[in-house]
């Protein structure tokens, strides 16, 4: 591996990150397959899941964002919340991957303030939608809600083809339909 960054490695009170992280799993309910923003800004480290957040006291440095699994939070909040003698979590970046309390798992840096959109849990798909529709693929990507935007852009492709099925005794076929979903999200106030 290579030499770990200067500016990849916090240190975290074990006993508040689990507390922080078993609070946000049960507000959140984030799923294994849904990717989380870490940042650290003025002494704080965020958790970010779309547009929910937590953050906790951190020493250290840490210049841009790490997205990763949310399997990593959730693995974290699961732990003990005192592990004998080390009541310090160390957080480091090394080459393409985040290591945390025993745990290493692929991350993808990017320089902060990358991660733009917010998706809060529970939207709506239209919110979904509509939050997404003038964002490129790399935004939705940094921030981190690459999977809930596909679910969304899976679900509203099944609705046209419905409705599509239903309209077509009209000559109406799917991609006037599309075309017609698209538009009316567009003017959507």
């Amino acid at each position: 591996m290579s030499e770990e960054p200067a500016w990849a490695h916090l240190e975290v009170d074990r006993a508040t990150l689990v507390d922080a992280l078993k609070r946000f799993a049960k507000a959140t309910r984030f799923k294994g397959d849904m990717e989380a923003v870490l940042s650290f800004e003025d002494g704080w480290l965020e958790f970010r899941i779309g547009g929910e957040a937590a953050s906790v006291a951190a020493e250290g440095r840490w210049h841009g964002e790490a997205r990763v699994s949310a399997a990593l939070l959730r693995s974290l909040s699961t732990q003990p919340a005192s592990a004998g003698a080390q009541p310090q979590v160390q957080i480091r970046v090394v080459g393409d991957r985040i290591i945390a309390a025993g745990h290493s798992v692929r991350c993808a840096w990017q320089p902060a303030g990358a991660a733009t959109i917010e998706i809060k849990t529970g939207s709506t798909l239209l919110e979904v939608l509509l939050a997404t529709m003038h964002a490129s693929d790399l935004e939705i990507e940094r921030s981190g809600i690459s999977s809930k935007v596909t679910e969304a852009r899976r679900q509203k492709l099944a609705l046209v083809k419905r409705a599509a099925a239903v309209l077509k005794p009209l000559g109406i076929g799917e991609s006037q339909v599309a075309e017609f979903v698209d538009t009316a999200l567009r003017i959507k106030p």
